[in-house]
């Protein structure tokens, strides 16, 4: 480990954004779970957020899922109550 050395990085990455309830129905398995993210909001409280990424197309010939869809999906999602 002494020939590595760790450096701190921030990125943006633009996500869209959807219900939960509405991901987990209709998206969840075209996508890989990236974090989570607890928040809280003066408004509505705490709540989660949760992120994710979509998989390789070679991952989503082999679960056998709709390929033409697949290439309508955003790279990344951010699932919440609050979106």
């Amino acid at each position: 480990m002494e020939k590595f050395r760790r450096e701190m990085m921030r990125i943006e990455i633009l996500f869209t954004c959807v219900s939960e309830e509405y991901f987990y129905y209709n998206f969840r398995d075209y996508y890989d779970f990236l974090t989570f993210e607890l928040l809280k909001s003066k408004v509505h409280g705490t709540y989660g957020k949760h992120f994710y990424k979509l998989k390789s197309p070679s991952d989503i010939e082999a679960l056998g899922l709709d390929a033409d869809f697949y290439y309508s999906l955003p790279s990344f999602v951010c699932a919440s109550e609050i979106y």
